[in-house]
């Protein structure tokens, strides 16, 4: 999935995971498991409507916090805007 630059991944305990501060950083957050064999695998002369398949295997399960640090930039940058907007009506 893409996140925007800024984005840092927690995991329970807190601890930071992956920090994404540049454009183009990426982070396998969790793998995925194994593919299965579909009915196209069983498919032969014979058996030319298999009805039978073999399950993939599990993937990675994990829980992470994606935080953004990037909105509190932008709020600093437009409080300083509207200070100096305001100091400049009041002189």
């Amino acid at each position: 999935m893409q996140v925007p630059v800024g984005t840092f991944f927690r995991d329970l305990s807190g601890a930071v995971v992956a920090d994404l501060q540049h454009a183009g950083d990426s982070f396998t957050a969790a793998r995925g498991g194994a593919g299965g064999r579909g009915n196209y695998f069983f498919l032969s002369n014979d058996n030319r409507a298999p009805t039978t398949y073999e399950q993939g295997g599990f993937g990675e399960d994990k829980t992470l916090y994606a935080e953004l640090r990037v909105i509190a930039d932008i709020g600093m940058v437009l409080n300083f805007v509207y200070l100096a907007g305001y100091l400049l009506l009041i002189a």
